[in-house]
């Protein structure tokens, strides 16, 4: 089993738990903790709104089983679960072959930080950043709050850090994205005699044993403030149990980051899931999910370019259909992606998953000018795929195959984007009743590949367009449509 050094007689985390120093001079902080304050925050700025995508990764311990689950820590501790019986047959019982006997076995000997920002920027994104801690309790940074971190187990290298080096060395903002909260909910089943409900003041700081929720949440703020002070995020981001945090607590620690971030000269984001904030202080995020109808408010979400969330032995990238769909839809209806990828916990990233990248990639470099820096339109768009969209559990919708008969808008200035979702036959027209309202101020429709203009008209119906007999692209066809002055929303 793995050794771990004792500090002489210190708990070093509840030492530095109770110094938290994240608090600047009253007189520098631009912001308060408070929600009369915060709410003259700007929850998305300009570069947010323009950047349309980002990218992070599910990568840790937990990719060293890779078995079912991101929840491996969670699941192996149920005797009679599908996780629990696999950890049974393959590595024994939970007391004699914990969870953190996978940390040595967690290498990362292929990590290339620099290869993977490279990817990551050909891929279109504007932002990205690890899973900066899961479930499972292991800091992917080099922390003094918790020695159960990739710097000085593992990898024994500071992934967060290194890979933020190299994303902006892309001109890419940083995402750091903390799942903490869920121990709040208590994640990992308490069962006696197993290193999840350990006394052990070492080993509790990875399982959270025992341990009270003022305990964590002093953990969680305490890790937030290391992260916010070392690494400088754009974004910080949580998953769902923000709500626990009392207001009082959760305000200090938003305006503390805010503060700190805007006195270096960034435009700092936070993001939220449910109802965990407010929507004047922070952008939602829909998990696995996008929104029915145009919104708003900017929102955020965080969905997979494989079926599930981190690396394992079945992993699949899903259809490249399904992907660009996804991302064009949630654009339209003032939307942001942040797409996970799933690394193999020896750091390198699956072939089908660098294929579904760089095809995105390269759609974008052909048809980005209908997605940076747009604003939704009157109208998202119609089509027969909005019929199929079903309600998911985090609040958002799911599902729908598109096609030709779909169209989705953005804009930009006095150019309004048609978005064609598939390959329409020939000498089809698109009939579009959402120009009605404005029928007089149509200039010119063109192919955004080629600026050849196509054939239209205005009809009782609203503006038709012919549909030009070469279509360059068989999932998304681009047309701008211009107007004589920017009167639309």
């Amino acid at each position: 089993m793995l050794s771990i050094n004792r500090p002489m007689g210190v708990f070093l985390l509840f030492v530095l738990c109770t110094t938290i120093t994240m608090n600047a001079k009253a007189e520098d902080n631009k912001f308060e903790a408070n929600y009369e304050s915060l709410i003259k925050h700007d929850e998305a700025p300009q570069w947010l709104q323009d950047a349309k995508l980002g990218i992070y990764f599910h990568w840790g311990v937990y990719t060293v089983p890779a078995f079912e689950t991101e929840h491996y820590i969670r699941e192996m501790h149920k005797p009679d679960s599908k996780v629990g019986q696999h950890h049974l047959q393959t590595y024994g019982e939970p007391d004699k072959f914990p969870y953190h006997d996978f940390i040595p076995k967690f290498t990362a000997e292929k990590f290339d930080p620099q290869a993977w920002a490279q990817l990551v920027a050909d891929a279109g994104a504007k932002f990205s950043g690890p899973v900066t801690e899961h479930h499972d309790g292991f800091a992917m940074w080099d922390s003094d709050i918790t020695p159960w971190n990739a710097a000085k187990m593992g990898p024994k290298r500071d992934v967060l850090g290194e890979y933020s080096a190299a994303i902006k060395e892309h001109d890419l903002k940083l995402i750091t994205t903390f799942h903490i909260g869920r121990h709040i909910a208590g994640h990992i089943p308490r069962i006696d005699g197993y290193p999840s409900n350990t006394d052990d003041p070492v080993l509790k700081q990875l399982y959270y044993s025992k341990m009270s929720d003022e305990e964590i949440m002093d953990v969680w703020m305490a890790k937030v403030d290391e992260v916010v002070k070392r690494y400088h995020p754009d974004i910080l981001w949580f998953d769902s149990w923000l709500h626990t945090l009392p207001k009082d607590k959760k305000y200090e620690m938003i305006a503390n980051y805010i503060n700190a971030s805007i006195a270096r000269g960034q435009e700092p984001v936070i993001s939220f899931k449910q109802e965990d904030l407010s929507k004047d202080i922070g952008i939602v995020d829909i998990e696995k999910g996008r929104m029915r109808d145009l919104q708003e408010r900017p929102w955020l979400t965080d969905d997979t370019i494989t079926w599930g969330w981190s690396y394992i032995s079945r992993s699949r990238a899903k259809p490249f259909k399904l992907v660009l769909h996804s991302f064009v839809d949630t654009v339209s209806k003032n939307g942001i992606l942040l797409l996970n990828i799933s690394p193999r916990s020896d750091g390198t990233i699956p072939e089908d998953q660098v294929a579904s990248l760089k095809r995105l990639g390269a759609w974008l470099d052909v048809y980005g000018d209908a997605i940076y820096a747009t604003r939704p339109w009157n109208t998202y768009g119609s089509g027969p795929g909005d019929k199929e969209l079903k309600s998911n559990v985090h609040g958002g919708v799911k599902g729908a195959n598109y096609n030709w008969q779909d169209i989705r808008f953005t804009r930009k200035n006095n150019t309004v984007y048609v978005l064609q979702l598939g390959k329409a036959p020939q000498d089809s027209k698109h009939v579009i009743s959402a120009f009605l309202d404005e029928p007089s101020k149509v200039i010119s429709v063109k192919s955004l590949v080629n600026k050849e203009d196509l054939l239209w008209e205005i009809t009782e119906q609203g503006l038709e367009i012919t549909v030009p007999t070469i279509q360059p692209d068989d999932l998304v066809n681009v047309y701008e449509v211009t107007l004589a002055n920017t009167a639309s929303k």
